[in-house]
């Protein structure tokens, strides 16, 4: 995880004024949701990434206050971008203003205000003109959202703030992938339970060859030397009771009967197969015979 300390630029000034057509007050306006309605402002301001940069956010908010203003007041399109372009010039009066220090702030930015609406009413059509109401509304929100605060405006938009940049780089380990289902191998099928443990636990043929030999061998060298008989003990009789053959003999014949039954049900089953194809066979070439 790396940190990165910026100190980024700002300018003394707030951001070039947004200029919006009727259109684009019909789609921004369209949207229930505040978010999108943002999102759209913001596309058609095109000033940025605002997730990546605070202020843009923060002016794109401001902004899209004065348009739901405006659209809570029912006003035509022509009024509502009319108090738009107000207000925005009402904040670039108080940002300059405040760095020019020029007298009584509230009082100019009332001033400026006053003169900006009579001038914007005079330029617009006799039946889009602001009424008695619409200005003491339009007044009400310049207070809230300007004039009653301009050095906070002043400090987000023109101070300049130290950006720390984060970085992290996160190493994901994901499960080892399956094999491919290409590379399987079909496993026969068992009429009963017991079948599929024998094939199991019944070691295969050249294993099983292997460990006889080897139990062979090894009791072939691990023979003691033969001593010396007596000869009364040279003259046991020959119908003595045979030594017991060894386990791996057992084991060898218990597997040599397992593969033999295993071959014959796999011969049957293919016998059975056959059978069957030369069935349809038959019954194909019948039924072409026909045709």
């Amino acid at each position: 995880l790396t940190t990165v300390l910026r100190v980024g630029p700002m300018p003394a000034s707030l951001p070039e004024a947004l200029r919006i057509t009727p259109e684009q007050l019909a789609e921004v306006w369209r949207p229930a949701d505040s978010a999108e309605s943002i999102s759209l402002l913001a596309r058609i301001a095109d000033l940025g990434d605002a997730e990546e940069e605070p202020r843009i956010s923060l002016w794109l908010d401001f902004l899209h206050a004065t348009l739901v203003f405006a659209k809570e007041q029912r006003f035509s399109a022509a009024k509502a971008l009319a108090s738009f372009d107000l207000i925005q010039s009402l904040a670039s009066h108080a940002v300059n203003a405040l760095v020019a220090n020029e007298g009584e702030l509230p009082a100019s930015c009332l001033s400026f205000f006053s003169s900006a609406v009579l001038e914007s009413t005079k330029a617009m059509a006799p039946s889009e003109r602001f009424s008695l109401v619409d200005v003491e509304a339009l007044m009400a929100h310049a207070r809230a959202a300007v004039i009653d605060h301009p050095w906070l405006i002043r400090t987000v938009f023109t101070v300049g703030q130290d950006v720390r940049l984060s970085e992290a780089t996160y190493l994901v380990q994901r499960p080892t992938a399956p094999e491919p289902l290409a590379d399987a191998e079909q496993v026969e099928s068992f009429e009963t339970e017991e079948d599929a443990l024998d094939l199991c636990v019944s070691p295969p043929a050249d294993s099983a060859a292997e460990e006889t030999a080897a139990d062979t061998s090894s009791a072939e060298l691990d023979l003691p030397a033969p001593e010396q008989t007596s000869e009364e003990e040279a003259q046991t009789p020959a119908d003595a009771s045979p030594t017991p053959p060894p386990a791996s003999e057992a084991l060898g014949k218990s597997v040599e009967a397992y593969l033999s039954e295993f071959t014959a049900a796999m011969e049957a089953r293919q016998a059975a197969q056959e059978a069957l194809l030369q069935q349809r066979v038959d019954a194909l070439e019948a039924k072409v015979g026909k045709a």
